[in-house]
């Protein structure tokens, strides 16, 4: 989206954060290539100050949920840069009228920035992305860029190119207030009704599930997957609110290989007392059910569980998929033929 340069006699905007009034939805990413004016900055903001609190690795994180239920596929993990930081590259795919697949490439930075932002920092990050031929930079900041460096990103803009996108915190704040679980996942809220929003998306997939269950049940099948699924679902969600009305966040508790493994999960018992049991369960549940397979043919590669299929197609971009990851304590990676699954 090319961003227009705002009359003379308009104030100045903030870049990269979407209009206050700007409806966000979570299962597209147009607000991802939004400019426009946020009505009030919250400087004090728990949720802010939580941010700040937060290790690196778990901003990293946090930012990978959060980008996830924004509708960004093929999401992955670059590595670490020059500061020792992970940071994200992903895919936002759009249809247009005429049926035409359209798809950008964005790289994420994400770093916590106890000063404005200026702009030799952003021109560092943004060199990376032209060599890497993406189409959009995102920075993702606990902080916010200074007037300066918000002009150049202006009007580097305005020249086209590898355009430039900036969350800074207040839209986070914004995002976390949408996204609850999110911020109950990381400690930052302790209400459990933080995870009203995006728990009524996984009870409409219960819903969805459970109707398709009871079709096959009616027509002579045997819908033991599904079954299997749902229950996987339920005791996620289940865990969650316990951890949630306990904890104050979310909190692992660990795979038990003999006890927790499903019998067509291969290897049996499968080695992966480093995961959460919940979110390993969903997860492998949720891969068997989406692409309709017998079993699950997986390895050990380190801490992460591999598995291997004929073709990830169907997973990109499944909301169940996203839903999981984020309730989860499990990061996805998906390659053609490959599903990478770490635990948090």
């Amino acid at each position: 989206m090319m961003v227009e340069a705002p009359p003379p006699q308009q104030p100045a905007r903030d870049i990269g954060a979407p209009s206050a009034t700007q409806a966000i939805d979570s299962s597209r990413v147009k607000n991802l290539a939004s400019i426009g004016v946020m009505a009030a900055k919250r400087n004090n903001s728990s949720l802010v100050a939580g941010l700040k609190r937060l290790h690196p690795e778990q901003f990293e994180n946090l930012t990978y949920d959060i980008l996830l239920l924004s509708g960004v596929q093929n999401l992955r993990w670059r590595t670490p840069s020059a500061d020792g930081g992970r940071d994200l590259e992903g895919e936002v795919v759009s249809i247009d009228f005429s049926g035409h697949t359209d798809r950008q490439r964005w790289y994420i930075e994400c770093k916590r920035y106890a000063k404005s932002v200026d702009w030799p920092t952003i021109y560092e990050k943004l060199t990376v992305a032209i060599n890497h031929q993406a189409d959009y930079l995102l920075l993702v900041t606990t902080a916010n860029v200074s007037v300066p460096c918000r002009d150049e990103i202006q009007r580097h803009n305005d020249r086209r190119g590898v355009q430039i996108r900036v969350w800074p915190f207040y839209y986070l704040d914004q995002l976390l207030t949408i996204h609850g679980q999110v911020a109950v996942k990381y400690g930052l809220v302790k209400s459990q009704q933080s995870l009203h929003v995006d728990f009524a998306k996984i009870i409409e997939e219960l819903k969805k599930l459970a109707q398709a269950t009871y079709a096959a049940a009616a027509f002579g099948q045997t819908p033991v997957d599904r079954i299997t699924l749902l229950a996987a679902l339920t005791e996620l969600v289940s865990a969650r609110i316990e951890d949630s009305r306990k904890h104050g966040r979310f909190v692992n508790d660990h795979f038990k290989p003999d006890r927790d493994t499903y019998d067509w999960c291969k290897p049996a018992p499968l080695p992966a007392a480093n995961f959460d049991s919940t979110s390993l369960r969903a997860a492998l549940a949720t891969v068997k059910n989406v692409l309709s397979l017998l079993e699950l043919k997986c390895r050990v590669d380190g801490e992460a569980v591999v598995i291997t299929v004929a073709t990830t197609d169907a997973l990109r971009g499944n909301a169940l998929f996203g839903l999981v990851s984020t309730f989860g304590m499990i990061d996805w990676q998906l390659s053609k033929t490959e599903i990478t699954l770490k635990a948090r």
